[in-house]
């Protein structure tokens, strides 16, 4: 478990440290965070997820889409705004995409959806304490996002699922006010918050 530092320093430590990952074991690990989430009565009752196109040192929730789909379920996946919070597109099997200028894969086109109107979003995260507190990539996309789950009368059915591999843990983050806490946060070895 990492210790406290800045969220600069943790984003880094939280990186390294996932980027050490076995290839073998990181898909082993996401086949278990997978198979897990496949249980969760959020995911069972979701019609309206939205996921992650992960990038090479992430958990891989390509799997969990492909099951989405089998289910019937609507599968969305974000793409960056100019105003810095992210749009929701609609995306299938024959969904292109067109890399941004942060390397990540995004639809060219799909039906978007309100992220209030999301039941389910699977997030990736960097670092992840036991309050449900994350650090993500340092763009505060989903935290701006959303902005309108913040308070205890948020009247709001969205939840958001992190997804991390328990090295990834710390003892503490600093939360900011902006910060938008986590549902829950799903490692190999089940739930973690």
């Amino acid at each position: 478990m990492i210790i406290e530092n800045s969220k600069s320093e943790l984003r880094k430590i939280g990186k390294n440290i996932r980027s050490k990952i076995d290839p073998f074991l990181r898909e082993k690990y996401s086949h278990e965070i997978n198979q897990y989430i496949c249980t969760t009565d959020y995911f069972l009752n979701a019609e309206n997820i939205s996921f992650y196109l992960p990038m090479k040192d992430e958990v891989d929730v390509w799997p969990l889409i492909e099951k989405s789909w089998k289910l019937n379920k609507n599968v969305f996946v974000p793409s960056i705004r100019n105003n810095a919070t992210l749009n929701f597109h609609k995306i299938n099997r024959n969904t292109e995409y067109i890399t941004n200028n942060f390397g990540l894969n995004e639809p060219i086109n799909g039906e978007r959806k309100s992220p209030t109107d999301l039941d389910v979003v699977i997030m990736p995260l960097v670092v992840f304490d036991n309050c449900g507190n994350r650090i993500g990539m340092g763009g505060g996309y989903y935290d701006k996002t959303f902005a309108f789950l913040n308070g205890s009368n948020a009247p709001f059915k969205t939840k958001l699922i992190g997804v991390s591999f328990a090295c990834q843990k710390v003892k503490n983050i600093k939360k900011d006010s902006w910060d938008v806490n986590l549902f829950q946060v799903i490692t190999e070895k089940g739930p973690a918050y």
